[in-house]
């Protein structure tokens, strides 16, 4: 049985859980980011385990690739590039079936991120700055009575 310290950690992690959530939704929104609503509706944190004392943020796959960018070089995958077509209802013009258009469209898409590269929004170092940190680690050392390491792994 979880003692009341344990539960009141608890809460103190599932309130900064949520805070993270909220920030980096926010700077996934400011920094346009969103080009499907996939990543910013990934957005969110694991169940606190009773005594594991951590939280998970969670996300879909490719948000290293919208927070850090991707360097030129390899061209991305066409199969995720085709869905978005299709769920940006992006029309398509000209003579042949919607199918193999939408495919050349993801075609020349991945050839030009392959080329070029796409930009970094840093939207967890802007989400988590060091005041956030600072703030997250003094509110918890003040729950627990003593001073905490804070690790945040990306």
């Amino acid at each position: 049985m979880a003692s009341e310290v344990d539960k009141g950690f608890d809460k103190v992690l599932s309130t900064w859980g949520r805070l993270i959530i909220r920030a980096l939704k926010r700077e996934v929104q400011e920094d346009d980011s969103i080009a499907s609503r996939d990543l910013l509706q990934s957005i969110g944190f694991d169940p606190i385990r009773e005594g594991d004392n951590q939280i998970a943020i969670r996300m879909a796959e490719h948000w290293k690739f919208v927070d850090k960018g991707r360097k030129p070089g390899k061209r991305p995958p066409m199969q995720p590039i085709q869905e978005w077509i299709a769920r940006k209802g992006i029309p398509l013009k000209g003579r042949g079936a919607k199918k193999n258009q939408a495919r050349t469209l993801a075609f020349f898409i991945a050839r030009k991120i392959g080329r070029e590269g796409t930009r970094p929004t840093n939207f967890v170092e802007h989400a988590l700055t060091q005041k956030f940190k600072n703030d997250m680690k003094r509110s918890i050392s003040k729950h627990l009575g003593k001073n905490i390491k804070l690790a945040i792994t990306t």
